[in-house]
């Protein structure tokens, strides 16, 4: 339920096998980081029985214009760009998408291409001014035909979050990936007791999402999301939201409208 449409598994790939760099400036205001991976082979298939393994190579790039060191974070303006070459193991490239929940129909498919490789740049923007935070990305993808011809896809998100109870979203300036949003922290954890009613943290969002697959005539998926998300502590959260689906004739279904309600209770540690 945290991902849009354009990101885990359509532009941005999921976890893979492979050996990452990550460094940044003394004042972490910059940071860069690149990676080599096994196409197609992620964290729980480690092998592959072929003599064509794939590979793809990674790069990133985020500037931190804005960073308010008096309040840790909860006035800042981040930046970044990345890049994504992979040399398909197959030489079979597929882009679709469910409505943003982990089991659904797939509502946008570009069905197989014939494709030797492609490659895929984003632009990220984010800002955050007190519990209020504006998050977006960008993607442009080429994809190279094996008969020579090249097709272009594109996508993109913007995410809007405001903590009615007062807290920010937490920003790592050089976290285990990176530049990255962290755990939300509630300024004070739920509890229900005699003497004392603490809520927690609540955080009302929307999010409007976009894929465009129109240049293999499939079409072009638009999704309005909104909801709250309620953090217990640091490490529990309930998530609620309502999903809207709107697709474009040439997609799966054709010219649709649809509506989700996706709860999710989670712990971690």
């Amino acid at each position: 339920m945290e991902r849009s449409i354009p990101s885990q598994g359509v532009f941005a790939v999921d976890r893979e096998v492979g050996i990452a760099a990550y460094n940044c400036t003394d004042d972490k205001s910059i940071t860069w980081a690149s990676g080599i991976f096994f196409d197609s082979i992620s964290d729980s298939l480690k092998e592959r029985i072929d003599d064509n393994q794939g590979v793809r190579l990674s790069g990133r790039v985020t500037w931190l214009p804005w960073y308010d060191e008096a309040s840790k974070g909860r006035s800042l303006i981040h930046t970044g760009a990345g890049i994504l070459y992979t040399d398909d193991q197959d030489d079979r490239v597929r882009l679709r998408a469910r409505p943003q929940i982990k089991e659904g129909p797939r509502l946008i498919d570009s069905g197989v291409l014939n494709a030797d490789s492609y490659t895929t740049g984003n632009l990220e923007f984010a800002a955050v001014a007190g519990s209020i935070t504006l998050q977006s990305e960008a993607f442009l993808s080429q994809v190279n035909m094996n008969a020579t011809q090249v097709h272009t896809f594109h996508g993109a998100y913007v995410h809007l979050s405001y903590f009615v109870t007062g807290e920010n979203r937490v920003f790592e300036r050089f976290g285990q990936h990176g530049a990255q949003f962290g755990r939300n922290v509630p300024a004070r954890n739920f509890h229900v007791g005699a003497d004392e009613v603490r809520p927690g943290a609540l955080e009302a969002k929307v999010r409007w999402s976009n894929l465009n697959l129109q240049d293999v005539n499939r079409g072009e998926y638009n999704d309005l999301t909104t909801g709250f998300n309620w953090y217990w502590s640091d490490r529990t959260r309930i998530m609620f939201d309502w999903i809207h689906p709107v697709t474009t004739n040439e997609t799966t279904y054709g010219n649709t409208a649809s509506d989700l309600l996706a709860m999710r209770f989670d712990f971690n540690w």
